[in-house]
């Protein structure tokens, strides 16, 4: 967040793992089946975290304190950009992801671009900020909305009005989490002993797998205004204080969200600590064969077999629940109601004709509105 030195601040809150959080060395959450990726060639599409009441101007509106929502989301971006590339993502998939509008094109091509402000919030992000595991597991269990349904607007113009939950969307979440299922894990966390050598070694053992959500204090040369495309940023010798983002590679490359986006920090730049988490795609489950219609001629009482394929037909438009035993095929009272809605849905007869013989006669109208129904389907 910058502060009147133009500087950013901390609002990466210190915390350490928690009984049921995954840790690096003793139960790792997962292996995600990259070991080399550069991340700097997946970068996402990017949203400020602050406002400004005048362009180069420090005397901002207000900083969201979501820098830690900011940088889960980003990583977030880049997999999803990096499993489209690999060819990990069906087309199914990529389609039902952007029909919820989590996709935007740029050029034609697909980037992911999920609601950060709907995210921070859900997570309970304060003026203070937020952790990294509070953030990770409100994406890994709530799931995102998409940007477009919660942006971060110009006419926001207090924190309060930006920390507020988008809608439920209870049908994007869930679209989100049927595609991916979220995984992470703690790198190293303040007080775990390790030296700055050894964070440096385990980041260097798993970049390559994922993206790291790293926090460091923040030092001169870091903000925009008095940072230089291509210079590296020194370490000023701090220690405390965090500042949420994306470690990229071993180059000591990061993503942050204010400009420049892609900074380079010297070897000994500090490291609070660490997460992993990357998005794991979820095999597409097997769509079910489109049944065949059956030949007319059933009735209520048939007990031939082509019963069991009126009733798959039935089921598969929606109408037939309850099917029967396929050793014992059976046109009961189950079926009948089922043909009978079908039949009225798609005006086989006239109704009062339909309710008359109660779904007990499937004939030749019935089955040429059957096969019309399937072929749309």
């Amino acid at each position: 967040m910058p502060s009147n030195d133009g500087l950013p601040s901390a609002s990466c809150l210190e915390t350490i793992p928690g009984p049921r959080d995954y840790a690096y060395g003793r139960e790792t959450a997962f292996d995600s089946g990259d070991y080399d990726a550069d991340w700097e060639a997946f970068l996402p599409t990017f949203e400020v975290q602050y406002q400004r009441k005048r362009k180069n101007s420090l005397d901002k509106v207000f900083d969201t304190s979501a820098c830690v929502t900011f940088s889960v989301a980003n990583v977030a971006e880049m997999i999803f950009r990096h499993r489209y590339e690999s060819g990990r993502i069906s087309a199914d998939q990529l389609a039902l992801l952007e029909g919820h509008g989590f996709i935007e094109r740029v050029d034609g091509e697909p980037f992911l671009n999920i609601s950060d402000r709907d995210l921070a919030a859900r997570a309970g992000t304060t003026k203070d900020g937020n952790s990294f595991a509070r953030v990770c597991e409100t994406l890994r269990t709530v799931g995102p909305i998409p940007e477009s349904a919660h942006p971060f607007s110009p006419d926001i113009k207090t924190w309060e009005a930006y920390m507020v939950p988008g809608p439920e969307l209870p049908e994007a979440r869930a679209a989100f989490l049927s595609v991916f299922e979220v995984q992470w894990e703690w790198l190293f966390w303040g007080g775990d002993n390790l030296t700055h050598a050894q964070k440096l070694d385990r980041l260097a053992a798993v970049v390559g797998t994922a993206p790291v959500l790293t926090s460091s204090p923040i030092c001169p040369g870091w903000s925009r205004f008095t940072a230089k495309a291509g210079r590296v940023i020194e370490w000023c010798g701090k220690e405390e204080g965090g500042h949420a983002t994306a470690h990229l590679s071993n180059r000591q490359t990061r993503l942050d969200h204010y400009e420049p986006f892609v900074k380079t920090l010297a070897p000994d730049y500090w490291v609070n600590h660490a997460v992993r988490m990357t998005l794991t795609v979820k095999a597409p489950k097997p769509s079910k064969p489109k049944p065949v219609a059956p030949s007319a001629g059933l009735q209520y009482g048939s007990k031939l077999h082509d019963v069991i394929a009126l009733q798959d037909c039935l089921e598969f438009l929606g109408f037939q629940t309850v099917k029967s035993d396929p050793k014992r095929p059976h046109f009961g009272d189950r079926t009948a109601e089922a043909l009978l809605a079908f039949q009225l849905a798609e005006k086989v007869d006239a109704a009062t004709e339909l309710k008359r013989l109660a779904g007990r006669y499937y004939g030749p109208k019935s089955y040429r509105a059957l096969v019309a129904a399937l072929a749309r389907a």
